[in-house]
Formats: C-alpha cells, structure tokens, sequence
C-alpha cells in the first residue's frame, strides 16, 4: 500500500500492516492528480485536484497522522496488476483507515448555504458525493466518516447523522453506525443500494460493489455489462440468498412473454428492495413502483440444496407451482424462492419461469414478483435457469418446434385458467405448419425424411438441431419471427443425394409472409457447410438461388376461443428442381418423375381452430 507523507507530500510503499493513516473519499473531476504528476511538484502543484490532495494531508496531521491516502495519486493505474489489486483491496483499505474524510466540493459553507438545499433528511444529501458508484463503500467500510464542504468545513459525522443519511442512500442505518453486521443485509438489498448511482465507466458499477459482499474477481475492462453478471456468479458461489434473484426490471417490456435470464442486468433491478424516497440525482430514473420488504427464511420446507452453476445455467432444486402442464410447449412455472413478503412466512415471494425445451427454463414477466400463499400445489424440482438476457436472443436454445396438439393443449389451457394474457396467440401468429407426410417417407424424393434443421436467430447466428423421426411422428409447428430463416434437410437411406427446403420469413405491409424453396445437393455439398455453420448464409446464396421461390397468400380468419370458423388450410406445391451434381458439373437426371412438396403454411388464427373441429367430430 502507497502513503502520503502528511508532513513530506512524499509517497512510502508499505507492505504488510501499514502504519495509521487517513483517507479521502471524493468525486473525480478535472486535472486529477496521476501518481506519475505527483513525483513531479512543478506540475502537480499546477493541477486543480492538487488541492484536495494538500488539505486532506492538513487535515490529517492535524488529528495526529502521519500518513493519508489518496486514490488519484497513489495507485499506479498503468500497472494493470497493481491497479487490481487496489480495486479488489479498496474496501478492506477503507474500512481499515484511522478516519476518512468524504470531500463534498459541490457543497456551500453554512454561511452562504441557500434555504432550497436544505429537505427533511441532510441538506448535502443532494451533492453529486451521494451519485457515484463507488462513494458507496466509502461511506460504508470507514468506521469514522467526516463530512466536509468545499471550504473543508465539518459538516457532520456519519455515525451521528445514520438515521438521515438512510433515508438519503438507502443504507440501513445500523449498518451506517456499526451497530449491525453488514451480513445482516440481505443480497438483493445491499444491490439496491446501488440503483441510483452511476459510474464513468459501465464495468466500475460491479467493481465498486466487490466489498459489500466480500468478493475478488480479475477486472475486464472493456466487458461492459457482463461485469454485473460476472459478480453476481462470484455472490451466488458463496450465499444461497435467493434475493439475488427477486428483483424487477427497471425498464420492463410490454410484451409479458418476453424471456429474461435470472441474473438482473445492473443494479437499477434491485430497486424494489428500497424506499423510492431516495431515488433522485438521476433525471432519467423514474421507476413507480412499491417496495417489496422481502426477509430470507430457511425452514423444513426450504430446499437447503446449493446453486450451482455450468455452462448451461444456473442449477436450482426447489419448490415450483406449475401454472400450465408439465408436458406442455412454453410451460409457465413459479419457482418459490427462500424469502417472503413482510416478514411473514406463508407469503412466500417466486419468480415467472417459461421452459425453452427440456429443463432450460428462462424469466418472464420481469417486473413482477409472485405472492404464493401455502398450499400443496407446489412440488419439488431440479431446474436450470439461463443466466442472463443475451443469452435468450432468438429464444432457440433447445427445440425450435412444437406440435398442433400440444398447441391446442397450451391454448386451452389459458383459457381455462383465465389469465387472458394471450400469449399463446402472440407465440404461434406466425407459425410453420408442415404435414405428417412431409416427416416421413411418403415416396417424396425416394422416401426422404427430415433429419436437420437450421435455424437463424435474431442476432443472424445459425444454429443447428437433429431431427429425430422416430420420436416425432406427429405433425410439426416451428415457431417464426420477422426476418426468419430456416433450412429443413432431408435425406434418404436410398440416395446419396439430399433434398433442402428453406424458408424466409418476412413482413410485407404489416404482413407477415414465408418464401419457400427446395434445391437438391450431393452429399459432399451438405456435408461442406454443415462443418461450418459461419458459411451457411453464403451456401444459401449460391447453391439454392431462390429458383422457386413461392410466396404465401395473406390469410384472415376470425378467432374465438369457444365457436372458432373459417378453417381454410392451404397448400403450396413447389416443382421439386431436377437434381444436379455439384461444383459445376455437369446436370444429370435422376428422375423423369416430378415429386410435390406440400407445406402449409398458417397463422395461429387456424391453428386454434381445430380445437372447434375437434369439438364437433366427438
């Protein structure tokens, strides 16, 4: 650690324990003090910040120290090494210190303080000081805090004025005193206090928080957001707090369904675990909302099993209500976490969950907090949850498909349980419906079936899926999205050869519309750009070509969910092209014969409608 000499100005390296010292916590501004500047006493003496630097070493001379410490000037931030060792020790520096002197330069002297700064809590509670992200901890870990003016007044002292200064920041006030452990708090609060400052760089709003949960992780800068997600892995490694997970989304969607990873995505989630009474300095927050006053409980019926996490997700065994059946396409679950509303047991606090496909389960309605009162519905359940957000972009990590019945099972399901959100009309609007027959060998192309399917998510990724038929032997229902592509393979034990079809998905005056093609290839040809999906897009613009390219018609039907009319399934023939051998050479007939590729293609309007055809066929 690197002291100032209070009475020298000159900078000491001390390792080990280093002799008593005062601290200064501060807002950067212009012509900061560098510790390369600070050797140089012509120039730093020349520089703005070098006054502060100056009055601090005063000050703590005049308490009896010889030592001070400031971070503009005594950490080498050139050296990465040592600039993260300073980050990951600021905390423990902080609270380590003889007294730290918080230097609130935005604030007047008593003498000329005007009438409109003083409010019902401290009246330099409005300086940018009470903004910054890593002023938190600074006012946190010293056990003596000062509070100065820009005139290096006195103001106040923290431990004195704890209770105002809650009500300023947030912070509990037995923690501001040193009453109470920091422990104490839980996870999803000690976050909130971080929901209304800000830092330069987007990286130094995770860093700033590694003390209040005892955390050392390796600084990334230039990794922006994920820095957030990166600490609260390390939190979860060490907690089981579940109010890591309870928060809601400071900027909600209006869709309901859409996914959400289980990690928040900064702290300004966690701004339901405090009074919005401190939610000022930041113009652009203005969250309405209550305040979820959540306290951890552990009892019997609590899963003591630990979070784990792999490069899937984050593993949770605990207990779930179902909302919709287990073996349903887009299952909604709560999943109960250990913590509950008000102190009071039997309302327990839960999470939305939508599983994507096996046991991957992502967030929905991520402004919202479930209130599960004791029943027996719930049950016990081992899942795993995405991490974050990004990860859910295109929403294809297992199965892109669903079929017709379990459609009409999701869709009945709603409304049986009335929640009348409509989202299984928004999930299937503009769905791929394709035939049994289309599956399986129906003597089309030498009695292909579908082995593949590449699809392209919405950040332009192409992801690959194998098809198994002999597990699906219903019909198939893919779920699309403006701007959609998909290439369906399918081959056949008899050929060498095997048949593409691709689909695009577009929107054309607000509707939405699929061209289809198919294209026959050689075996080497599939095999080229199935070893490298970065080349799918090219092998799509110059093998295939779009030589059939065959546009649906618009389809309107009107949709009830008790009397539904109108069923009109219509099919597409597509010329099957003549198969060709690749690389140019030259064409050959396999076939005189001309094979129809049937695909129907359909709006949920008509896929909810056989629910009424159903009805009038028992």
């Amino acid at each position: 650690m690197r002291l100032i000499n209070t009475r020298t100005l000159k900078l000491h390296q001390f390792h080990g324990k280093p002799p008593p010292y005062a601290i200064l916590s501060h807002t950067w501004g212009q012509e900061e003090v560098s510790f390369q500047d600070f050797h140089s006493p012509d120039l730093r003496e020349k520089l703005a910040g070098f006054s502060k630097i100056r009055d601090t070493c005063k000050k703590a001379y005049s308490h009896g120290l010889d030592y001070a410490w400031v971070d503009t000037c005594c950490i080498d931030k050139s050296n990465s090494t040592e600039l993260s060792e300073a980050i990951n020790s600021m905390f423990k520096w902080y609270k380590n210190s003889a007294i730290a002197y918080a230097f609130l330069e935005d604030y007047p002297s008593p003498k000329i303080e005007k009438p409109a700064l003083t409010t019902a809590a401290v009246g330099f509670g409005h300086s940018r000081w009470f903004t910054r992200g890593w002023t938190l901890q600074e006012l946190i870990a010293p056990p003596r805090l000062e509070f100065y003016n820009k005139s290096w007044e006195k103001i106040a002292e923290k431990t004195a004025v704890a209770k105002q200064l809650a009500v300023v920041t947030g912070v509990d006030a037995f923690v501001l005193d040193g009453s109470g452990p920091l422990q104490q708090v839980s996870v999803g609060r000690r976050l909130s206090w971080a929901a209304n400052r800000e830092t330069t760089r987007a990286e130094d709003l995770a860093y700033s928080l590694f003390g209040l949960f005892d955390v050392y992780m390796p600084l990334i800068y230039g990794e922006g957001g994920r820095a957030f997600l990166r600490l609260q892995e390390h939190i979860l490694q060490q907690s089981d707090d579940h109010t890591i997970f309870a928060w809601r989304a400071a900027t909600p969607s209006k869709d309901p369904d859409m996914a959400y990873g289980l990690f928040a995505k900064s702290p300004r989630d966690f701004h339901n675990f405090v009074d919005k009474s401190y939610r000022r300095g930041l113009p652009e927050y203005k969250i309405q909302s209550g305040v979820d006053r959540l306290v951890c409980v552990w009892g019997s019926k609590v899963p003591q099993d630990p979070i784990t996490m792999s490069n899937k997700g984050i593993h949770i065994t605990s207990l779930i209500k179902s909302l919709r059946q287990p073996w349903a396409s887009g299952d909604l679950v709560i999943l109960l976490l250990n913590c509950c509303f008000d102190a009071n047991p039997s309302a327990t606090a839960g999470i939305y969950l939508k599983r994507l496909g096996a046991d991957r389960y992502a967030r929905v309605r991520g402004n919202e907090l479930a209130r599960v009162h004791s029943d027996n519905n719930t049950s016990l359940a081992s899942i795993c949850g995405i991490k974050s957000t990004s990860d859910i972009i295109g929403q294809y990590f297992e199965e892109p498909w669903t079929t017709m019945a379990r459609v009409r099972e999701e869709y009945l399901e709603e409304e049986i349980s009335q929640m009348g959100s409509g989202s299984v009309g928004k999930r299937y609007k503009n769905a791929l419906y394709l035939k049994p027959n289309l599956l399986r060998g129906n003597k089309l192309f030498h009695e292909s079936q579908l082995r593949q399917m590449m699809i392209m998510d919405s950040h332009q990724i192409w992801r690959s899926f194998r098809f198994d038929v002999k597990s699906n032997d219903d019909d198939l229902v893919i779920k699309t999205y403006p701007n959609f592509k998909a290439v369906l393979v399918f081959e056949s034990p008899r050929h060498e050869k095997s048949l593409l079809l691709f689909l695009a998905s577009r929107i054309n005056n607000r509707n939405h519309e699929c061209d289809v093609d198919a294209v026959s290839l050689a075996v080497d040809d599939v095999r080229e750009w199935h070893q490298n999906l970065s080349t799918v897009e090219e092998f799509i613009q110059t093998k295939i070509r779009l030589q059939t390219r065959q546009t649906t018609p618009s389809i309107k039907v009107t949709l009830s969910p008790f009397s539904v009319h109108g069923i009109n399934m219509q099919s597409i023939g597509i010329l099957q092209p003549s198969f060709t051998t690749s690389r140019g050479r030259a064409s050959k007939n396999i076939s005189k014969a001309f094979y129809l590729v049937l695909l129907t293609i359909f709006s949920l309007e008509m896929l909810s409608m056989a629910i009424e055809n159903d009805k009038s066929l028992s």
